[in-house]
């Protein structure tokens, strides 16, 4: 007998047909989701379960007993404790208090104690406001209040019902990390009801969609996720393309440019902003420039992630702090020098790079050699402009950067050129017409591999070196 089974349970509101022959299995330790949308009967479902709504037909069992004719108290105590949508707090008591209302049914103060030090460790926040007020945290604070408080309960098995309803992009990902750990350190199963069907899909080990109150499709997480149905009716993975440009440095000028030059190639249906921090370096020209802009550039990450776009393109040559960017983004990130030396590499077999100053040389060797390109790389050749310089005087560069890609065919052998920064972004056009060979810029080939990276209904990998950043 499986460890948590839903067998064939139909609920009724009066003579409305709210779940219908519903069946759900889950093995001890196990996280399971409910994905569908509003109305689907996901949240019925968890009622269900826990004795709140009465079954018309069906049977539910738990650890080898049948619960479907039990008292909803009853159903706690066996171990059955649910996270009910909205976070609802007690408003006017102290976020201590909250958690120790999980505990109501516990008689053993010490082990009470020793769990509430667990969920201050788990939600360090929830700590340093112990004696706050609930009411007047965050919805995301709240959120921790509401998972800490059914961890006081000590349950074996979890249900949670839209814990990253209207919660920001961070805060989801917090709480996504959360769930897991919940499951692997404490051996608590786990039942998630998610419209964020991405995230619960990534989490839980079995999925099943529910679809007017039947199961549509089930099956394992790692599996439906490939699937063209779930990608098209719960990812919307094939309408959704949202692309967020960040420049890391401060130009505006610069940033527009790469906007228009990525407007110019990307598809109809796929929507292209960009943007800039404020307090960045005018230009980034060396390694310190790439530091002091490194935290304005993961800020506009984050907030691109907050405002829903699901692609990202660092538009700087440089590609600087790539790895950080990839850690706290969902959707795929690129950089520039990636981006042109994968498309480069495809359309010929040999290319040099034309960059600015003669400093950025050796960076853009170096980013050959991690991207493993160095031998298709002939050289990487400055043209001693500035970057502020392409900006002011655009014919004057053209024409020292027209001289560069000639060199570069003559003496190079190359059958390719790169544009090795942002601010060369509307030129390729024109050099290509002139030299004869194909002139690839960065934030053209980065928009147009996003555009096929999110269509595939690919994202950042969590597992291993792009896994959220620990908290501290």
């Amino acid at each position: 007998m499986e460890y948590f089974a839903v067998e064939n349970v139909t609920v009724r509101y009066d003579h409305v047909l709210a779940v219908s022959n519903v069946s759900l299995k889950l093995a001890e330790r196990q996280i399971i989701a409910l994905i569908g949308s509003n109305g689907a009967g996901k949240t019925t479902t968890l009622r269900a379960i826990t004795g709140l709504t009465p079954l018309s037909e069906g049977r539910i069992h738990f650890n080898g007993k049948r619960i479907d004719s039990l008292n909803p108290h009853e159903i706690v105590n066996l171990g059955i404790v649910m996270v009910p949508e909205g976070r609802h707090v007690f408003p006017y008591m102290s976020v201590t208090d909250n958690l120790l209302m999980g505990a109501f049914t516990r008689r053993n103060k010490t082990e009470i104690r020793q769990d509430m030090e667990k969920v201050f460790a788990r939600f360090p926040r929830l700590k340093e406001r112990r004696r706050q007020q609930a009411g007047t945290m965050s919805g995301g604070e709240q959120q921790m209040v509401v998972m800490g408080r059914a961890l006081m309960a000590k349950p074996k098995l979890l249900l949670l019902d839209e814990p990253s309803l209207g919660l920001a992009p961070l805060l989801v990902q917090e709480i996504a990390r959360s769930i897991v750990s919940i499951n692997k350190e404490e051996g608590v199963s786990i039942v998630l009801v998610e419209q964020n069907s991405r995230m619960a899909l990534r989490v839980s080990d079995r999925t099943y969609a529910l679809e007017t109150g039947r199961v549509a499709l089930q099956g394992k997480s790692s599996k439906l996720i490939q699937d063209d149905r779930v990608r098209r009716l719960y990812l919307g993975i094939w309408f959704l393309v949202k692309i967020l440009l960040v420049n890391p440095n401060s130009t505006a000028s610069m940033t527009k440019k790469v906007e228009a030059a990525a407007k110019s190639v990307c598809a109809q249906t796929t929507t292209i902003a960009a943007t800039n921090p404020t307090d960045a370096p005018a230009s980034i020209e060396g390694h310190y420039d790439e530091v002091m802009s490194s935290k304005g550039l993961i800020e506009q990450i984050v907030w691109g992630e907050e405002q829903g776009f699901n692609g990202f393109l660092v538009a700087c040559f440089d590609d600087p702090a790539i790895g950080a960017c990839r850690e706290v983004a969902t959707g795929p990130v690129l950089g520039m020098c990636e981006s042109a030396m994968i498309a480069a590499s495809v359309v010929a077999s040999r290319f040099s790079v034309v960059t600015t100053l003669a400093r950025s040389v050796p960076i853009i060797e170096d980013l050959a050699d991690h991207y493993g390109m160095s031998r298709r790389c002939r050289k990487v050749r400055a043209t001693n402009l500035p970057v502020l310089a392409l900006e002011d005087d655009g014919a004057g560069a053209y024409r020292q950067i027209l001289q560069e890609v000639r060199q570069s065919i003559r003496q190079d052998r190359v059958e390719a050129v790169i544009l090795g920064c942002a601010g060369m972004a509307d030129m390729t056009q024109a050099l290509s017409q002139e030299t004869g060979i194909p002139v690839i810029d960065g934030v053209v080939a980065g928009v147009k591999l996003l555009e096929g990276l999110i269509g595939a209904g690919l994202s950042t990998s969590k597992v291993g070196a792009y896994a959220y950043p620990l908290k501290k």
